[in-house]
């Protein structure tokens, strides 16, 4: 059996908790969920069904280093072209999907 993938959920909201939902239900063979990328600092340091929220968008590299990331997923259905632009380029130069 091959490792699973780990990864982030950008935006620990209401559609980011639906996803974590359904990865562990349906794909946790496949992915193994590190945490969430979240600008809301009051959600800092909490989690959401013992996935921990770790941090700002602009902390994403260190995580995606800290934790070898292999994938990120944006659950933020109302963020604008500039909000996926942080998250590109904060991510830029890792090896993630």
């Amino acid at each position: 059996m091959r490792d699973r993938q780990k990864i982030l959920i950008v935006g620990a909201g209401v559609a980011g908790r639906e996803f974590l939902y359904e990865l562990q239900t349906h794909f946790q063979k496949q992915y193994s969920v590190v945490g969430f990328i979240d600008d809301d600092q009051t959600k800092a340091g909490q989690s959401i069904h013992k996935v921990p929220i770790l941090g700002p968008i602009k902390d994403l590299a260190k995580y995606i280093k800290k934790y070898t990331i292999g994938g990120i997923f944006i659950a933020i259905p109302s963020a604008e072209g500039e909000t996926v632009r942080r998250i590109f380029e904060a991510s830029r130069g890792a090896k993630v999907s």
